[in-house]
Parts: C-alpha cells; structure tokens; sequence
C-alpha cells in the first residue's frame, strides 16, 4: 500500500487541501454541539390566514402540473376557491358507487394538499344525478376516500350537486381555528 508520504509534495498539498475542503464543508452542513434551531416566533392565526391566498394559488400550479394534458379541470373561482372538475365518466361508472382510478389520483392529489395547507377544507359536489341517492352514496364514498387518506373529516363538506362532474371546491377555512 503507498502512503502519502511517499507521494509527491504536490499530491500531498492537494489531499490536505481537498481534506481542509471537506471539513469546511461538513462545519457549514451541521450546527455547533449546543446550537438550537433558530427561534422564531411561530406564525400567529392571523399571519397565517394572511398567507393563505397565496398557498391556495400554490396549490393551484401545483395541481395543474399533475393534471395537465387530462380533463381534469382545475380553476380558481373568486381568488379565494379553488375549483377542481372531475368529469363524471372518469369519477364513477354509470349507476355506480366505485370510486374509478381517475377520480382516485385527483383525489390522492386534494388529500396531500389539504394535509400540507391546515386553512384548506374541502366541499364536495357529486355529479347532478337523477337519484339523489346515489348522489349522496357518491358523496360518503368521497368522504371515506379522503378520511382513508389522512383528511380530518370535519374539513369536508358537502355541496349541492350542479353538473356532469364530480367538483371539489378547496377553500380557505374562514369559521376560524383551523385544525
């Protein structure tokens, strides 16, 4: 085995510099033994729902990225819903309750946007139906799907069923508290 002694003084010079490089860089990855995170003060309600538009448009883009090119329709109503179109043929066969893999990947997507965003809840409107009971049968299987997925269910609701798609209306909690 060949020791760096052995080797030329340049070589020397370079494997004691790349060692000094590396422990620099090791020093600025980690805190010094004792240091504590930097304190802040956590962000108060109000600072919170203050930044809460711009997550929703966060969320927005986010969601766009994954969906775009399919007919999933993602659009913001007011600044301050988001609205999240899911044509009924891709959401539920006919007469059925199922939840069919499109629906499922759109609905995976709106349950790690509201455990990112705890001022986000959800309304839920299953596609208009002539039986308003499948439609409420639609609405609970939704529900369970999100609840399965860490959604807390009290930020979902339900909405009044008004066209061919199933529609998600993410929304800024404004009945105060959060979760």
């Amino acid at each position: 085995m060949t020791h760096l002694k052995h080797r030329h003084p340049t070589a020397r010079a370079g494997a004691a510099g790349l060692c000094a490089a590396l422990a620099l860089l090791a020093g600025c990855a980690t805190r010094p033994r004792g240091a504590s995170e930097p304190a802040g003060p956590p962000a108060s309600e109000a600072d919170r729902r203050a930044a809460a538009p711009a997550a929703l448009m966060a969320e927005q883009q986010w969601l766009q990225q994954w969906f775009s090119g399919t007919p999933v329709a993602i659009s913001n109503d007011r600044g301050d819903q988001l609205r999240v179109d899911v044509p009924a043929k891709f959401a539920f066969d006919p007469g059925q309750v199922g939840i069919k893999p499109p629906l499922a990947a759109v609905l995976d997507r709106v349950a790690e946007s509201l455990r990112r965003r705890e001022l986000l809840v959800v309304a839920v409107a299953p596609p208009a139906e002539a039986e308003a009971a499948l439609g409420r049968r639609r609405l609970e299987a939704v529900t369970r799907y999100l609840t399965s997925r860490g959604v807390e269910a009290s930020r979902i609701s339900a909405s009044t069923a008004d066209g061919a798609a199933l529609r998600l209306r993410l929304q800024i909690n404004t009945t105060g508290g959060g979760t």
